[in-house]
């Protein structure tokens, strides 16, 4: 089939990964990505076990115009206009896993703004599928601090292809942790030469809380 939105990769591939708006130069290759946020995601996805067949890439939206990047607004307005032909991609794709890119790419497979600081990482079903938001590549790229955040979500996404894509048991994994509710750690403190990491976590937001080696104190 012909599509007009770049594909890289098999719809038959078990994980669609959908990215942020392309770059010119990328949409003018046909591609949804360029080359350094291919080598990125090559980069992470095969530290967590991941192939190259187990993905194909598609993007949601031609190039931002320049004139509009900066208008919320105008720039929903032009990514909407791609609706349809996304949606083409997503009923073809067999994918079990839609791993959703940044704002622009879950905004396309939700249907709705999402705020991708809060939404990522956590694995949800839309219209039977599981999908989970992540930063764009572009995102990290800019800022490789925010590097952490995406193998914490490639992680998960791992955790999700073992299960078969089975979201109840991630939900299980990610809910197995016990809280309380403290105004004295004096005792945690006291056993910091025993523990190997505690983390000050100020939004719950962004930390892999579930390891069991970490420690997490929310304030």
């Amino acid at each position: 089939m012909n599509f007009s939105l770049p594909i890289l990769g098999s719809l038959d591939a078990p994980i669609l990964v959908v990215c942020d708006a392309p770059s010119p130069k990328a949409w003018q290759g046909k591609s949804p990505l360029n080359t350094s946020q291919i080598s990125l995601f090559g980069k992470v996805a095969s530290a967590y076990g991941f192939s190259e067949a187990d993905f194909c890439f598609v993007s949601p939206c031609p190039p931002i115009p320049e004139d509009i990047i900066k208008s919320e607004k105008r720039k929903a307005d032009f990514v909407a206009q791609s609706v349809g032909a996304f949606h083409e991609i997503l009923n073809a794709s067999k994918a079990h896993c839609i791993l959703a890119m940044g704002n622009i790419a879950c905004r396309q497979v939700k249907g709705r703004p999402v705020q991708i600081t809060k939404a990522r990482g956590i694995p949800v079903l839309v219209n039977d599928r599981v999908v989970l938001p992540t930063l764009s590549l572009g995102h990290v790229l800019s800022r490789p601090e925010n590097m952490p955040l995406l193998e914490a979500d490639f992680n998960i996404l791992g955790k999700l292809a073992d299960s078969g894509y089975d979201i109840s048991q991630i939900d299980s994994a990610m809910s197995g942790t016990t809280y309380e509710w403290r105004e004295d750690i004096s005792d945690i403190l006291a056993m910091m030469d025993q523990i190997e990491i505690i983390s000050f976590d100020t939004e719950t937001t962004g930390l892999d809380w579930h390891k069991p080696e970490i420690v997490p104190i929310t304030i």
